[in-house]
């Protein structure tokens, strides 16, 4: 699999604009004050405040009435396996997951089981879901904050278990152990996606596991936030053969060196890769990224406050980056204004410049003439950004459809007002 689809869902590894992360509808209400500071704009620049009323559709309310009620369902036969994951996906914000409402979902054997939000359920809860599913279908299980399940018990599951299961995510499983790994890994053996960010017991040795299992076959692999020392599996992490996607964001040991030699081996094949709060990382690894990465479409250099505007320029020859997310860099509005113009502008669909506190008007002139592929920006904390960058922007980038600029004191909705009234 190509992660070329950046609008990522349940099915992929979850990457840096997720939907499922996007605010809440209810706090868009007042989203843009009077004097300025913080806006949202959505599809063709409209302010979410004056935007007309939206009739729902039918659909919409009902499969909301269920999720608000979701403790007293008692079934969910004949519902299709879409609309139990919208459902599923609503529930966290709208009532309480809880270990009958899973086992519903898990009923009438379906290819996929996502549930956003484990937190209230317990071991014998999770043993008891994974006993329901049927083994021999499901495809994708995404389990988030299975915080008080997944330890050594899961070793009771049985080899095979899952033969054609692809993708899994235990997101937040802090009590999940190598141990709990590697019968994990005998269990579904066909496995090409997995998400173990924040499982904050695994140790290095996890993946010796994860190579001894998967080596050959693992294409996506998120270990963001994770207790794992790389600096001492450096050598393993490199026999990882068909992985095009990596995130390491926040672990410990990566530095340059780690970076350059996985690079060296792996680069070629990967198209995501999160480098995010790895304070150790420095525009030597971004040097790699540009000579080894030909092929990448992802980057996420959130918080690696060691990056100089020299990274930008051995970054601007991956002309397919279609995601680019910045954060606390110091980088120069110059700099990224060149970048963008020489680099890859014209390819890019969502980019993140979330407090470069140095983003101005040579960075918006360049985004209006350069990114016409542009669907999402983030300028939040920008705050050199005007009113009238901002409609500069939505002027120059047709494809735009979301615009988040929390913090940017100097956008005011004289300016707003008057991107809407262009663009319509």
């Amino acid at each position: 699999m190509v992660l070329r689809d950046w609008r990522a869902d349940a099915r992929t590894p979850r990457f840096f604009v997720d939907s499922e992360e996007s605010i809440d509808e209810d706090a868009l209400a007042v989203a843009e004050t009077e004097d300025g500071g913080s806006f949202f704009l959505d599809t063709w620049g409209q302010i979410r405040r004056n935007r007309p009323p939206v009739r729902p559709k039918l659909l919409d309310l009902c499969l909301r009435g269920v999720a608000e009620n979701s403790h007293a369902l008692s079934s969910l036969q004949l519902v299709p396996d879409d609309l139990k994951s919208r459902i599923a996906s609503m529930v966290p914000r709208l009532s309480k997951i809880d270990a009958n409402f899973v086992k519903l979902l898990v009923q009438d054997s379906p290819a996929e089981v996502i549930v956003k939000d484990c937190s209230s359920l317990e071991e014998n809860d999770v043993k008891d879901i994974l006993s329901a599913c049927n083994g021999d279908k499901l495809q994708v299980l995404i389990l988030y904050f299975c915080a008080q399940a997944h330890t050594d018990s899961l070793l009771s599951i049985s080899s095979n278990r899952f033969p054609v299961l692809s993708s899994l995510s235990l997101r937040g499983a802090f009590r999940l152990t190598d141990n709990a790994l590697d019968s994990i890994s005998k269990a579904a053996p066909s496995l090409e996606l997995i998400d173990l960010s924040e499982c904050s017991m695994l140790t290095s040795f996890a993946m010796v596991i994860l190579v001894n299992n998967f080596g050959a076959t693992l294409r996506g692999l998120d270990i963001e936030g994770c207790q794992i020392d790389l600096s001492q599996v450096s050598e393993v992490v490199k026999n990882f053969k068909s992985l095009e996607y990596f995130s390491i964001a926040g672990v410990e040991g990566v530095d340059d060196g780690f970076v350059v030699k996985f690079l060296e081996v792996c680069g070629s094949k990967l198209t995501g890769l999160s480098l995010a709060r790895c304070e150790d990382v420095s525009d030597v690894s971004i040097q790699a990224i540009g000579k080894y990465c030909a092929n990448l479409g992802a980057l996420d250099v959130w918080g690696v406050v060691k990056l100089t505007d020299m990274a930008l320029k051995y970054m601007s020859v991956c002309s397919s980056l279609c995601v680019l997310k910045f954060g606390s860099n110091s980088f120069s509005d110059q700099a990224i204004a060149t970048f963008l113009e020489e680099g890859p502008g014209p390819s890019l669909q969502q980019l993140c410049l979330h407090k470069i506190r140095e983003v101005a008007q040579q960075t918006a002139t360049t985004l209006s003439e350069c990114c016409k592929s542009l669907w999402y920006l983030d300028l939040s904390w920008c705050q050199k950004i005007t009113g009238e960058d901002v409609c500069k922007i939505l002027v120059g980038c047709p494809s735009l459809s979301q615009v988040r600029g929390f913090g940017c004191k100097k956008v005011l909705r004289k300016a707003l007002e008057a991107a809407e009234v262009i663009r319509s």
